[in-house]
């Protein structure tokens, strides 16, 4: 599922890129960062949820942090992508 949702948008964005339309990529790249960034917190909720935690108590606690880091970066990435649409469409 991860080629299904990575290699079109990528492939496109490297054929615009490569032809030099510098003002058309910004839409395959959007797709693409959206991908990854799905990608990304699934993986973050899958990890989550089915409980695998580290053995020793101090990588807990640093996966405990860890945790909140990453879903802290994955949210702010997701906000500044919907603007980013938004910002698209406008136009």
């Amino acid at each position: 599922m991860v080629s299904v949702a990575l290699l079109p948008p990528a492939v496109v964005l490297g054929m615009i890129i490569g032809t030099g339309r510098w003002g058309e990529a910004i839409v395959p790249f959007t797709l693409l960062m959206v991908n990854v960034n799905s990608i990304l917190f699934s993986a973050v909720i899958v990890f989550w949820v089915s409980g695998i935690k580290p053995n020793n108590w101090q990588d807990l606690q640093k996966s405990n942090i860890l945790r909140k880091l990453s879903l802290l970066f994955i949210s702010t990435i997701c906000i500044v992508l919907i603007t980013a649409i938004i910002f698209i469409n406008i136009l």
